[in-house]
């Protein structure tokens, strides 16, 4: 017979702990103590398995685990050896993860999702021990088990509707339709499996990145074209607007049957394109969703063509100076794309990158882009890495490997763990050999590793240059945008713990400009 393991092990160690085994000795034994010798004393502490197996007569005989008769067992043994209830404890715990997984496999899962048809498919199914009205009962997808008590935040909905955005690590949510993703960014998928069994509304980038990545099945994706109105059914709509974020992101643009306009801008870079397009003037927006991300004046940053011009503008200088240069770009799984392209444009190269790399960028449906990645490394000097990639060892090692070259640049688009240094603490940067180019939030970092004794002041006289970049919108852009659409509430989806002081200044910008 099977038995429960943490039972065995919590009673094992009290049993040690007290150094009780009077009683236990006697009833295993039916002797005293005092009237065994050593050898005896030892060979009467059995194992927790043997005395349940020998306690049902039959040690051949092998049973199903249940739940029920293994409390019972052990409330029998806890009571024998003078020892605290074991059933208040770990089996009280364990119930729970039992009807969903049993270890020794005796529970059975009958995994069952909806198919658009109707019908349905069985992902896994283990024999049922008991009855099959128990196994039904406890049937659900794996989706909703991890996540069944997690609360999806108010801001995820769309008000008066049965449509959430960006919201699957809640799993499945009572009385909802339709789930809409604005991009492929982790933090805006994160719960998003296989197994997830309703209607995923997105652009066609996303839609392929998500049936790629994640295996969702294509059944389930919705595709919705940009800047085109798409009816959603009940008289409510929906159009996709450009996020200028990263490929594929789009804001959601509803129209509800209340006549009400609710925009959810995911995440997004509020710059002049955005700003200009022509739907802003023909709508009034009644609740904004909006991504405030950067909402505090510190965060001050240029365009990003501006910051890439200037971000090609120093790397042509260092190839100047070196002329067998090898350049490194880190990236996110999607995103920053528009540096090493633009970089490949400027330096008339191909763009190495690894197979997964390639496949990803291939589902943008970009021709440019395509023509111009190569998976053969030796063929250009322009190669793209994970972000995580770009750390001194790494590159030091990465030069190693290429004698074709003496010099090496790796360009680091991002600034988080720059993020609160003064230009006091800088100094310890530029004793690495790597020039950084810094700015407030999101920015270039390029590293230099070098073979010569060069250093930093030896870089056109100046030891780091300000090029700040950003796929979020900035303090003055988030402003600009709210002044555009005024809308008559704004409700903040990133750092929502401030949401009130959030609208506090932003009631301010509204009347100020009223």
């Amino acid at each position: 017979m099977d038995f429960d393991v943490w039972n065995y092990e919590s009673l094992k160690t009290r049993l040690r702990k007290r150094r009780i085994f009077g009683e236990v000795i006697c009833t295993l034994t039916e002797t005293s103590p005092l009237e065994m010798n050593k050898n005896e004393r030892k060979a009467s502490q059995q194992s927790l398995t043997k005395f349940f197996k020998r306690e049902n007569g039959d040690q051949s005989k092998k049973y199903s685990f249940n739940e029920k008769h293994s409390v019972e067992e052990a409330d029998t043994f806890s009571s024998v050896s003078s020892v605290r209830p074991l059933a208040k404890e770990k089996p009280r715990k364990l119930s729970r993860t039992r009807r969903h997984s049993s270890s020794s496999g005796q529970t059975t899962i009958t995994e069952f999702f909806k198919f658009p048809d109707g019908k349905g498919k069985v992902v896994e199914k283990v024999k049922v021990a008991n009855n099959q009205k128990q196994a039904s009962s406890t049937s659900a997808s794996s989706a909703n088990v991890k996540h069944k008590f997690r609360r999806c935040p108010k801001y995820k909905f769309v008000p008066g509707t049965s449509f959430v955005v960006d919201a699957f690590k809640f799993g499945k949510i009572p009385d909802i339709e339709l789930y809409f993703l604005s991009h492929f960014h982790y933090d805006h998928y994160v719960g998003l499996t296989r197994h997830f069994d309703a209607p995923i509304c997105c652009s066609q980038i996303t839609a392929s990145l998500v049936h790629l990545k994640l295996k969702v099945p294509k059944s389930f994706l919705r595709v919705l074209s940009v800047n085109e109105w798409i009816n959603l059914g009940d008289d409510n709509s929906v159009i996709l607007i450009d996020a200028n974020h990263c490929p594929g992101a789009v804001m959601f643009l509803f129209h509800l049957k209340n006549d009400h306009y609710v925009l959810h801008t995911g995440d997004f870079r509020a710059e002049q394109v955005v700003l200009d397009n022509p739907i802003w003037s023909s709508i009034q927006v009644d609740y904004l969703y909006l991504d405030t991300t950067y909402f505090n004046p510190a965060y001050i940053f240029p365009c990003q063509m501006v910051a890439i011009t200037k971000m090609i503008s120093i790397v042509k200088q260092i190839q100047q100076q070196h002329n067998k240069l090898l350049i490194l770009v880190g990236t996110y799984e999607v995103g920053k794309e528009r540096i090493f392209t633009a970089l490949a444009e400027a330096l008339d190269c191909k763009v190495a990158v690894e197979k997964n790399k390639m496949q990803t960028l291939k589902c943008f449906g970009d021709k440019k882009l395509s023509d111009s990645l190569t998976l053969l490394k030796s063929s250009t000097f322009l190669h793209v890495v994970p972000m995580g990639f770009l750390n001194r060892r790494k590159l030091t090692a990465y030069l190693a490997s290429y004698p074709t070259y003496e010099h090496l640049v790796a360009i680091k688009p991002t600034g988080w763990e720059f993020s609160g240094r003064t230009e006091d603490n800088l100094i310890d940067i530029q004793k690495m050999n790597k020039i950084t180019i810094l700015g407030k939030r999101f920015i270039f970092h390029i590293y230099y590793v070098g073979c010569g004794p060069e250093s930093l002041l030896n870089f056109s006289g100046k030891a780091s240059a300000r090029v700040p970049y950003s796929e979020h919108s900035s303090f003055a852009e988030l402003k600009q945008f709210v002044l555009k659409l005024r809308p008559k509430q704004v409700v903040p989806t990133v750092n929502v713990s401030a949401r009130a002081e959030i609208n506090r200044v932003i009631g301010q910008w509204l009347n100020e400009s009223s």
